[in-house]
């Protein structure tokens, strides 16, 4: 279906809501002032095309017709600019390139850089979560060619995310996306001059940082919380992040071939530090983990599985807000969900902390840098079985603030 239309970004809105034609097949609108230049509207979207004749002595007239991009990211001044530069190369007998092709999209990028990273020998968990990064926050960019990415379509979202998802993951995100376009051939980044965030230190009524850990006194209710949440995985996934402090990072993409319950550990073949690790489980912990191993998925090498493009858990936010009593007259956006991520690795430390474990295998356990000459001589590996003995009593003392038992939690009921 095809008609002339006087133009304008109002009228093109309307179009663009009209969608498809009577008979299912795009509608094109031909613009009345750019001969040439159309607006093509599909079922999903609707994009700015330009179409001309090629002419060439001696040769056959050659049908041109290329895409400048969608309707929702340029102007009609802008498409008629653009339109005009690429009829003009036409009528010169050339073929024009329009500004895109032959670019890479932004997955694409995102895909090369990975490659660049795996052949460098950078760690995988983190290459993995640049790549979850963009799929999370810039997941409708990622068909675009990098050549269309602005500076302000990368100021707008690198704001939008610090006020949806918080300061950390918007400068994370954005300064990933910068090394990824950094490694694109000619092109200039759009990443620059960012105002980054700068979190605020929360304080208490005495001005001291607060602790980003769960209160003691909150762990009953949150592991009972957790205790009840629907998704075994889930659960099993947040109860082992407690009891072994380790990064959630890590702990979603550990496979069911690294699980060794008769050695009582997980081999993780390479932590955020680059070194293969042992986690030590204690009875607790290899119960949680067997219950995970219980629920197997066909074809998913992942201990905690997900219907997800990578496979596993990528999302381990929980939206629970009534894990615990809030006192009386708290606004509802005052209330914060169940508490995952780092704070149970902060409340891991500060636990063990409380013991009379050495200060180098507390270390070791959670993958820090072990400080001093033991961290130049250790051998975590010839340390095992005094390790494990550290794991258990910490498992033990979370265990008794959180007022749950290992029986509790071999019982847990795992869905057939």
């Amino acid at each position: 279906m095809m008609s002339h239309v006087r133009l304008t970004d109002t009228k093109v809105k309307d179009l663009v809501a009209k969608g498809l034609g009577p008979d299912n097949k795009p509608r094109i609108y031909r613009d009345d002032k750019v001969r040439g230049l159309f607006v093509e509207v599909n079922q999903l979207s609707a994009s700015y095309k330009v179409q001309s004749t090629l002419r060439k002595h001696g040769g056959k007239a050659k049908s041109i017709r290329k895409t400048l991009g969608r309707t929702t990211d340029y102007t009609l001044d802008q498409a008629r600019r653009w339109a005009d530069d690429v009829l003009g190369t036409i009528r010169k007998g050339e073929i024009p390139v329009v500004k895109g092709e032959g670019v890479p999209t932004l997955e694409q990028a995102y895909d090369d850089y990975a490659k660049m990273r795996d052949r460098q020998g950078k760690d995988a968990t983190h290459t993995s979560n640049i790549k979850l990064n963009s799929r999370t926050h810039l997941s409708d960019w990622l068909s675009y060619p990098v050549d269309k990415i602005s500076r302000a379509m990368v100021v707008e979202r690198h704001t939008k995310i610090g006020e949806a998802r918080g300061p950390f993951a918007a400068n994370h995100t954005i300064k990933q996306l910068r090394a990824v376009l950094n490694a694109v051939d000619g092109l200039k980044n759009p990443v620059a001059k960012i105002t980054w965030f700068k979190p605020r230190e929360d304080l208490d009524e005495h001005g001291q940082p607060v602790s980003k850990a769960v209160p003691l006194e909150l762990l009953p209710s949150w592991w009972q919380a957790v205790a009840d949440l629907p998704s075994p995985v889930r659960r099993s996934l947040h109860q082992l992040a407690l009891l072994s402090g380790m990064r959630y990072g890590h702990l979603v993409e550990a496979r069911r071939a690294w699980v060794d319950l008769p050695a009582r550990c997980i081999r993780f073949p390479k932590l955020k530090r680059g070194r293969p690790f042992s986690l030590p489980l204690s009875a607790p912990m290899a119960a949680i983990v067997a219950e995970a191993m219980a629920v197997e998925i066909k074809d998913n090498p992942y201990l905690f599985w997900a219907e997800s493009r990578s496979g596993h858990i990528e999302d381990w936010r929980e939206k629970d807000t009534g894990w615990r009593e809030w006192p009386e007259g708290t606004p509802a956006d005052a209330k914060e969900p169940l508490p995952t991520g780092h704070c149970l690795r902060h409340t891991f430390v500060s636990i063990a902390n409380k013991t009379r474990i050495p200060q180098h295998h507390r270390e070791i356990l959670v993958d820090h840098a072990v400080r001093g000459m033991h961290g130049h001589y250790t051998d975590a590996s010839l340390a095992f079985p005094e390790l494990l003995e550290a794991q258990s009593e910490i498992s033990a003392l979370i265990l008794s603030a959180a007022d749950a038992k290992l029986t509790e939690i071999q019982n847990q009921h795992v869905p057939e």
